[in-house]
């Protein structure tokens, strides 16, 4: 996991939202897929960069001892946007995820 935290660690702030997931069990194993949308806010040279994406998590899930692991995860990228982040951008961004902080909680 190492490397992700490190590829992440790049940017200003991440958020982001899980949505739907299934799972289907079988005996001590488990397959399951999960949608998330994630947001990475970058900055360079005063300026900052929202780039944005759809993506799946494809998972592979074993019980041990009585727990339930991931035994694998596959990523999947349905597609991706980068835009620039402008004053408005930046409110509503924020904006946005205050209220969807809300409605989850």
């Amino acid at each position: 996991m190492a490397p992700v935290f490190d590829e992440l660690n790049k940017y200003e702030a991440t958020t982001h939202f899980m949505g739907q997931s299934t799972v289907v069990l079988d005996g001590e194993r488990a397959t399951g897929e999960t949608y998330c949308i994630a947001h990475h806010v970058s900055a360079s040279e005063g300026k900052r960069t929202l780039f944005i994406a759809s993506i799946r998590y494809c998972d592979v899930f074993a019980k041990v001892e009585g727990r339930w692991l991931f035994a694998e995860r596959k990523l999947i990228v349905d597609w991706t946007d980068t835009r620039g982040m402008g004053v408005s951008s930046i409110i509503v961004y924020f904006i946005a995820n205050l209220f969807i902080h809300l409605i989850l909680s």
